[in-house]
């Protein structure tokens, strides 16, 4: 496509729907394309550098799920229910 998606998927590599354990997929590299289709080379790079640093931290749990904590991992606080 061009030199600014190229960078862009570079630093995507490594982020595919292993991050959420192999259940989500990653949108980065559609988010990406579609940043530059709409004109936004300016933007796209900085973008995706911090999208992948979201997605490393969002790296999964490999602890065990256990009834005292299952709300927290997903997501909900204690009394959110």
């Amino acid at each position: 496509m061009n030199d600014t998606f190229d960078e862009a998927l570079e630093l995507l590599r490594g982020t595919g729907s292993e991050v959420a354990g192999g259940v989500a997929p990653n949108h980065g590299p559609m988010a990406a394309e579609a940043l530059v289709v709409l004109g936004r080379d300016d933007i796209v790079v900085a973008w995706a550098d911090r999208y992948r640093r979201k997605l490393n931290a969002m790296r999964p749990s490999r602890s065990p799920i256990t009834t005292k904590d299952w709300d927290k991992r997903l997501g909900r606080g204690a009394g959110s229910h």
